[in-house]
């Protein structure tokens, strides 16, 4: 019996650190950078509301609290068609945490002019061991999307004050040994997108699937719109080889083989310009409910553009890695073209 049981005990020891084992090969493997992350893609739609929160904190004055911060004006604001007061609330950001065995619910409401609510954020995660987000993070649009390996799910929506939802993210792992996963995306509560990451220790596979949807929203009487991508399902591909890992393939939807740069291309239209580009829209519409905010630069604002741009240069001068270049590039022309960057050259 003695026999056995030491037998039993060696056989669990070695299934043990085989498994453990096949996470630290499979956790070798990484997409590659040329790839928008599950946080890039939340971004595209996040980016205007960060921007406004932090405009708000250099144009008004900051009363704040734990989970609480208010903002207001030394002098009369037009808001909303009206007129505030010198010291009337003009925008109200507050923070909740609520957590039921090994469900947490972070809420994150922002209220603009009149403490008029236009957007809710909900953060459902189930993590038995989980604490209350960095109300400093949240406020500032700084959420972690990616999958931790002390959740084992979680549900992001964004909703208007009535609770309609504008957009959904739900992730989830795929086994016991949290090493696959799966990223759905949605829109006014139709799945445009799902991310799947299956990894083996010879293998990482990123597929991309892409489905039609057709939509609407009206928030009257300010606001109508349809928003539609009528098309079949289909997927892309990309497979990152243990032997080659720094030479992706990227496969079309027909699993013939594409280009990186042809890759992306495809991809920016399908997820950003029909996808996260109408949920941009949305937000950006319910960005009024704010007061006006002026940009004011600053040398310190400039650095970040400034290092960016010498490190796009050295890589070209080296002739290394020029389809980040191209990537950062795009993403250059997408800031310019949404007013995130402000070109204040005088005219040649």
């Amino acid at each position: 019996m003695f026999s056995l049981n030491k037998k039993l005990n060696s056989l669990a020891l070695l299934l043990f650190v085989s498994a453990l084992s096949f996470e630290v090969m499979a956790s070798d493997l990484r997409p590659p950078q040329a790839l928008y992350s599950i946080n890039d893609l939340v971004r595209e739609f996040r980016s205007p509301l960060k921007t406004k929160v932090e405009d708000l904190k250099k144009n008004y004055r900051a009363q704040s609290s734990p989970n609480l911060v208010e903002y207001t004006s030394h002098e009369k604001v037009n808001c909303l068609f009206r007129d505030w007061e010198p010291g009337a609330v003009l925008t109200r950001i507050e923070y909740f945490f609520r957590k039921n065995g090994e469900e947490a619910l972070d809420l994150l409401r922002y209220a603009g002019c009149g403490n008029d609510i236009t957007l809710v954020e909900k953060f459902l995660r189930f993590d038995k061991s989980a604490t209350p987000l960095k109300f400093s993070e949240f406020s500032r649009a700084e959420l972690n999307f990616e999958l931790q390996k002390s959740i084992s799910r979680y549900h992001y929506t964004l909703e208007n004050k009535t609770g309609e939802e504008l957009f959904s993210l739900s992730a989830r792992w795929l086994d016991a040994s949290k090493v696959n996963s799966l990223y759905s995306f949605s829109i006014r509560g139709q799945e445009f997108m799902v991310v799947r990451y299956t990894k083996t220790s010879q293998e990482l596979r990123v597929t991309y699937t892409f489905k039609g949807f057709d939509v609407s929203y009206q928030y009257p009487p300010y606001f109508k719109q349809a928003f539609s991508s009528e098309h079949n399902q289909f997927t892309f591909k990309v497979l990152v080889k243990k032997e080659r890992p720094d030479s992706p393939i990227y496969l079309s939807s027909f699993d013939a083989q594409l280009a990186q740069n042809t890759f992306i291309q495809y991809f920016s239209f399908w997820a950003i310009r029909q996808g996260m580009e109408n949920v941009k829209k949305l937000v950006n519409f319910h960005l009024y409910w704010f007061p006006p905010t002026e940009f004011v630069s600053t040398g310190g604002q400039s650095q970040r553009l400034i290092n960016e741009l010498r490190l796009a240069l050295n890589r070209i001068l080296n002739n290394t890695n020029i389809n980040l270049v191209e990537v950062y590039l795009r993403k250059l022309i997408e800031s310019v073209e949404s007013g995130f960057i402000t070109d204040r050259r005088p005219a040649e």
